[in-house]
């Protein structure tokens, strides 16, 4: 059987294939190579070295890997997780991102929350497309045009969608 490190990194060169792995077989199947495979999808060729990241990035994937080892020590802490209702979350970076909007909104930075929104929810035409809108109005002296606002409003229904039905008791 192959090392974690060697599955891995094996999810991670699968990643930058056009290869859609069978994750019920061999390899494949071990939730170390998931995590590869989804790190490589997000971080490209980079994820390679990040597998300590992976499982703060992942949590579902990184409770399996807890799950298929019953006598290894837990490796997401209690004090990692809070509350939302009743519903409770493993992944701190959903608190950052709700922060940090939070604080964008207080600040009208509007186009700064359509960049947030796309990178935590988006595909990265998506986060493209946010880039390009905040550039556009960090360059006018006028503020954002007309077009310019209808873009990104569109552009932030669609992520605000995909964010609530993700994360349906999170609210911004």
């Amino acid at each position: 059987m192959a090392s974690d490190a060697d599955a891995y990194e094996r999810g991670v060169k699968i990643s930058q294939t056009s290869l859609t792995p069978n994750f019920r077989e061999g390899v494949q199947a071990n939730p170390w190579f998931q995590l590869g495979y989804q790190m490589g999808l997000k971080h490209g060729g980079r994820a390679a070295g990040m597998m300590s990241q992976a499982k703060s990035e992942f949590p579902q994937v990184a409770a399996r890997l807890i799950a298929s080892r019953p006598g290894e020590k837990a490796t997401m802490a209690v004090e990692d997780r809070f509350y939302f209702g009743k519903e409770r979350f493993a992944d701190d970076r959903l608190t950052k991102f709700l922060e940090m909007y939070a604080r964008n909104e207080d600040n009208n930075y509007h186009s700064e929350n359509a960049v947030l929104l796309a990178t935590f929810v988006g595909s990265t035409d998506d986060v493209a497309q946010a880039r390009r809108i905040l550039n556009e109005h960090r360059r006018s002296s006028t503020g954002i045009s007309d077009k310019l606002y209808r873009e990104r409003t569109d552009l932030n229904r669609r992520l605000l969608s995909k964010f609530r039905s993700r994360y349906p008791q999170a609210s911004i």
